[in-house]
């Protein structure tokens, strides 16, 4: 799985009309791709490894384990063929892996069908401020870290489709920061540090080790706040003697918050709305942005009302929500709203936005 960033380096001066970035969201990719460890290439441990797959990617999907006690994903586990589009071995290592990519347009299908909340690839970035206390030394865990959390850590969140970053600790941020900024959980410090970064979220976390084994208390704040600094998340974790569960769970319960914020609900009718979008200079260019508009996961149909000059007006037909539209054009790092309106604003009349794609 790989975070695509795009990097917007336009130039539009020549635009008198202004819009707002609004997220620095990266897109996700591979979310109906996952490798599964096996011990032979037989049927009964390829059947029972795609099964293993299969739930993976759901997970991935939606950002939650809780999907997969639905009744309709339970069926769908125990004939994970038919979702499949290809699959092979690859020996790494001497380990054997079953490489498997499923077919998406089935996969978001099934979650539909479900009537689970899908989460868009479009997701938020978090930088992470861990200070870790174990029994040899403390330290705050940086990027370029060799301790066995940061491994697990990094892997744990490509698996769940989460875009996390460490911090690379150089001078300039130890001069600006130290430990006990994070033990205390002195949000103010941290803004101005992790300006360059270019995140959506900021976690500020005390990981303890010692001979019980692992603990962590978590704060959870938004990378730009108005007025007081207070954190959207708190949470503090059970006592783990595996540190692969330790991590899976702090991994999760980050995981799990995103998608409730930012996933769209099947709703049983349907909705429409009418968008409109500027600087549309090409057919290639409008041909381009209905076939972006058409992949995302809320969206069922895309339909051209008007196209006149520079402007193209679309009427979408919704799986979700208006209000699940506005989060997920939000999130989107392609488009930008017009700075002058509201995303949540009156939903019968048609907002304008830009598309940034390429």
């Amino acid at each position: 799985m790989t975070y695509k960033r795009c990097l917007l380096l336009v130039v539009l001066s020549f635009i008198s009309i202004s819009f707002e970035q609004t997220a620095n969201a990266v897109s996700v990719e591979g979310l109906s791709q996952t490798q599964i460890l096996v011990s032979s290439q037989s049927f009964s441990e390829r059947r029972n490894a795609l099964r293993q797959a299969l739930a993976i990617v759901i997970v991935k999907n939606t950002g939650s384990k809780e999907t997969l006690t639905n009744p309709t994903i339970k069926a769908a586990l125990v004939k994970p063929t038919s979702y499949l589009r290809q699959y092979s071995y690859l020996n790494e290592d001497d380990k054997l892996k079953l490489m498997v990519n499923f077919d998406e347009s089935k996969l978001i299908e099934l979650l539909r069908n479900a009537k689970v909340p899908i989460w868009e690839r479009n997701r938020p970035i978090s930088l992470l401020w861990l200070s870790f206390d174990s029994t040899a030394n403390q330290q705050i865990l940086s990027d370029s870290s060799t301790e066995p959390l940061v491994i697990k850590l990094k892997k744990i969140a490509e698996q769940k489709a989460l875009p996390i970053i460490l911090p690379v600790l150089d001078l300039s941020e130890l001069s600006m920061i130290s430990e006990s900024d994070i033990k205390g959980y002195f949000i103010d410090a941290f803004p101005k540090v992790s300006e360059k970064y270019n995140v959506d979220y900021l976690v500020l976390a005390n990981i303890t080790q010692n001979d019980a084994g692992y603990q962590y208390h978590l704060q959870l704040y938004p990378a730009v706040q108005d007025g007081v600094r207070r954190p959207i998340l708190i949470k503090q974790s059970s006592i783990y003697q595996d540190p692969q569960e330790f991590v899976e769970d702090l991994v999760s319960q980050l995981a799990e918050y995103y998608s409730n914020e930012y996933s769209i609900s099947v709703v049983d009718q349907q909705q429409a709305v009418s968008i409109e979008f500027t600087q549309v200079i090409s057919l290639k260019q409008s041909i381009e942005l209905q076939r972006y508009l058409s992949q995302l996961a809320i969206i069922k149909s895309v339909k051209v009302n008007k196209l006149q000059g520079e402007k193209l007006v679309l009427s979408l037909s919704l799986y979700g929500s208006t209000q699940d539209l506005d989060r997920v054009l939000k999130q989107d790092p392609n488009i930008r709203l017009k700075s002058n309106q509201d995303f949540l604003g009156d939903e019968s009349e048609s907002k304008t936005y830009l598309w940034m794609g390429n």
